[in-house]
């Protein structure tokens, strides 16, 4: 850890329009220079989400990055990527994010990360295999501001949870505990600069809906210390970083640009209860992986491929009873045992034996087995005594 003073952390008001002055203001305050002369920059681009949506990094903070590298180094290499969430279609997230265009204008290499080379990184449970683009650009982590119902925040330090392959995404759920492994891994491996966009952020219920999206705090942040980093962006937040297990507090540092607690705008904490949609209640904790949880809402969601399946709940009176669907290994009774408990995935397989629940099975499960069991379920449940 460095003595107090020596950590910069800068904090500076921004809006899209006006982010690269801005962005350039904060890196100018905290005395950052690239050392390498080739590039990695790893927003977070979790899914296909629109770029004013709150969920992802928006690119023109990544833009105005870009820009700045290329007045340090004008032919130098230029590497964006980030992991596709489960489901995710690469092409379909630059499309609808709009980072497609970096690549026509500035000459930078969008690469999805569960396509690059990797290599052994030694870390607190043995090894990970992590892009190698780690060793040899200046890695750049770029986080989007929001809450997160298992981590109460994802700024920096959980960002890089993006770099891991799939297997051990579901690891940090499955086999390891989650805070833990975000703090490890960070121990593993620094990027040279944090920034976080909170331009606009996400509260409540994030990092995917049914979180909302805030206008604001209007704020970039930026340090070469990811403690410091995510310090400072979860006080912002409003929250106490004690509250957080995955970010160590760390005090040796400090803020340039405006003042911190003048800018402290406290967010829509997430809510511990059963997130509730269409008279069905979500039950998860942190041994729950995004595989899970972003496999059932596109089985479940409302779209044109799942009209068929909509139309069939419908008509066997699924949508009308209460349905609990447990995702996870989370200790959970049904008080009684109703039979209207929906257990997903292997995690969960052990309570779903034990109690008798209804199971589908997989890691994740499939799209179409996540469809037939939900309407056998609502079948056998319409036909439990109520």
């Amino acid at each position: 850890m460095s003595n107090a003073g020596e950590v910069r952390v800068a904090l500076v008001r921004s809006t899209y329009k006006n982010v690269f002055e801005q962005v350039r203001k904060s890196l100018e305050l905290i005395q950052y220079r690239p050392r390498k002369d080739r590039i990695f920059i790893k927003p977070n681009l979790v899914g296909s989400f629109s770029a004013d949506s709150g969920f992802i990094t928006h690119p023109a903070v990544v833009e105005a990055l870009v820009r700045i590298f290329r007045e340090y180094f004008p032919r130098g290499e230029i590497v964006v990527g980030d992991g596709c969430a489960v489901h995710e279609h690469w092409e379909r997230v630059l499309k609808k994010s709009g980072y497609r265009y970096l690549t026509e204008r500035y000459g930078v290499q969008i690469v999805s990360l569960d396509e690059v080379e990797r290599k052994d990184y030694s870390w607190a449970h043995g090894t990970l295999e992590l892009p190698e683009l780690l060793d040899t650009h200046e890695y750049i982590n770029v986080a989007k501001m929001k809450t997160h119902c298992q981590a109460s925040v994802s700024l920096c330090m959980k960002n890089q949870k993006g770099l891991l392959r799939k297997k051990n995404k579901q690891n940090f759920h499955r086999k390891d505990d989650l805070h833990d492994s975000i703090r490890f891994l960070t121990q593993a491996v620094k990027p040279d600069l944090s920034v976080i966009d909170g331009i606009h952020s996400l509260e409540g219920n994030g990092p995917l809906p049914p979180g909302t999206k805030r206008k604001g705090p209007n704020l970039i942040i930026a340090s070469q210390d990811i403690y410091a980093a995510d310090n400072v962006g979860a006080r912002v937040m409003g929250f106490n970083v004690s509250d957080i297990p995955h970010i160590p507090e760390f005090t040796d540092y400090s803020v340039v640009g405006e003042d911190l607690e003048a800018n402290v705008i406290p967010f829509k904490k997430p809510d511990p209860s059963p997130w509730v949609k269409n008279n069905v209640y979500f039950h998860f904790d942190e041994t729950a992986c995004s595989l899970c949880s972003v496999s059932a809402s596109v089985a479940y969601g409302p779209s044109l491929s799942n009209l068929p399946f909509i139309v069939r709940l419908m008509a066997i009176g699924g949508m009308s009873i209460r349905k609990d669907v447990i995702m996870g290994a989370i200790p959970y009774s049904s008080n009684g045992g109703d039979g209207h408990v929906l257990c997903l995935g292997d995690c969960a397989a052990k309570l779903a034996k034990k109690n008798g629940f209804t199971f589908v099975r997989g890691c994740p499960p499939k799209i179409s087995d996540l469809r037939t069991g939900y309407l056998d379920f609502c079948k056998n449940a319409k036909k439990a005594p109520q």
